[in-house]
C-alpha cells in the first residue's frame, strides 16, 4: 500500500460553486456552471461567510496584532489605515549607538528586515516614539531616516519597523497582554464597553490593566486603561479577523480544508430556493448543512486554543 505525500487538497471559489450546484442537483457529474451561475454563487458565497460571523459562529481565523504605545494615549486606531500597529511579524532592533535630537541617521544592532520605504519608530529618551520612514537601503549598521528625530534617543533604545503585515479591522480582541520592556508579558483584561466608560480617570497613567474594543468600520477603536506610561512596552492582541473575500476563481476559501464540506452544504442550504429544489431533497440538504457545520465548530473546539480565564481586580 502507497500513501500519497502531499497534505494541500483545497477549494477553490469556483469549485465550491461547482460541487454546491452538483449536490443540490443543477448539474450533472462532469457538467460545469455557467457564468451567471458562478456570478450568483460566489455573491451568495461572500455573504454567507459575513453572515456566520454575525451568527457568533466560531470561525478558527485567529491573527496577533501589535500595538505601539504612546504615552498618556486613550485609544489607539486598529485597521489597514489605523495608528501604528502590526502583525506578530514585525522587526525590532536596538540603537547601538545614541542618537541626539536632530539626527536623520541612527546606528543599530542590526539592519535585517529593515528596507527603504518602511515604517519605522524610535524610542526616544522623552518616552515618545519617532515615526518617520526609512530613506534608501540601510548599510552596515546605519540607517538614514526621511524625518529626523526630535529628541535625544539612548543607546539600547528599542527601533521597531512597525509595518511588517498589514492588519485589517479586527472583529474581536480575545485576548489582551502588556508584553514589558524586559520581555515579560503581564495579562490584560479584555472588559465591556459598559465597564470601560465607567472608569473615573480615563487618562490615569501607569501599566495598561483593561482594554475595550469598539470594532466600528474602517479602522475598530481599541481604548486603553490606564494610558501608557513606558513607550517601550507593546500591547499584544489576539483577535479574532475578518474573512478574506473570494474574489477570483482561483481564491481559496479562507478556512482550514475541514471547513469545506460545511462552506458546499451552506451555500447549497442558501440556494435552494432559486434553484426551486423540490421539498424533500431541500430538507435532507438542510439536515446536511446542520449537521456539516456543527462538525465543523466541534472540531475548532477541541483544538488546542485557549485563553486564561480573566483576573477581576487585577492591578499592576
Amino acid at each position: 500500500m502507497t500513501v500519497s505525500t502531499s497534505f494541500d487538497f483545497t477549494l477553490t471559489r469556483d469549485q465550491i460553486i461547482t460541487q454546491m450546484l452538483r449536490t443540490i442537483g443543477v448539474l450533472a457529474d462532469g457538467e460545469n456552471a455557467t457564468a451567471d451561475q458562478i456570478t450568483d454563487g460566489s455573491f451568495r458565497l461572500n455573504l454567507m461567510m459575513k453572515a456566520w460571523r454575525n451568527k457568533g459562529i466560531s470561525l478558527p481565523l485567529y491573527q496577533d496584532v501589535v500595538v505601539f504605545l504612546e504615552e498618556g494615549e486613550t485609544q489607539y486606531l486598529v485597521g489597514p489605515s489605523g495608528d501604528k500597529t502590526s502583525t506578530s511579524a514585525y522587526v525590532k532592533t536596538e540603537l547601538s549607538a545614541a542618537a541626539l535630537s536632530g539626527a536623520t541617521t541612527i546606528t543599530v544592532d542590526s539592519i535585517a528586515g529593515f528596507f527603504s520605504g518602511n515604517v519605522i519608530g524610535v524610542e526616544q529618551d522623552d518616552n515618545t516614539i519617532h515615526w518617520t520612514t526609512i530613506n534608501g537601503s540601510p548599510s552596515g549598521s546605519t540607517i538614514t531616516l526621511t524625518a529626523a528625530t526630535t529628541a535625544d534617543a539612548a543607546i539600547d533604545n528599542h527601533v521597531y519597523n512597525a509595518l511588517a503585515g498589514i492588519v485589517q479591522r479586527p472583529i474581536k480582541v480575545v485576548d489582551a497582554r502588556l508584553k514589558r520592556e524586559d520581555g515579560n508579558e503581564v495579562p490584560v483584561r479584555v472588559v465591556t464597553r459598559q465597564e470601560y466608560f465607567g472608569y473615573t480617570n480615563k487618562t490615569a497613567q501607569g501599566s495598561i490593566v483593561a482594554v475595550y474594543y469598539d470594532p466600528q468600520l474602517t479602522n475598530g477603536v481599541l481604548y486603553v486603561y490606564n494610558t501608557a506610561n513606558n513607550v517601550a512596552d507593546t500591547l499584544h492582541l489576539t483577535v479574532q479577523r475578518q474573512v478574506a473575500d473570494l474574489d477570483l476563481s482561483s481564491d481559496n476559501a479562507d478556512f482550514p480544508v475541514e471547513w469545506l464540506e460545511a462552506i458546499i452544504y451552506g451555500l447549497a442550504d442558501r440556494s435552494l430556493t432559486k434553484y426551486g429544489i423540490d421539498q424533500v431533497t431541500a430538507a435532507l440538504i438542510k439536515s446536511d448543512a446542520a449537521m456539516y457545520l456543527q462538525d465543523a465548530e466541534d472540531f475548532d473546539m477541541e483544538g488546542s486554543f485557549s485563553f486564561a480565564p480573566a483576573v477581576e481586580g487585577y492591578e499592576d
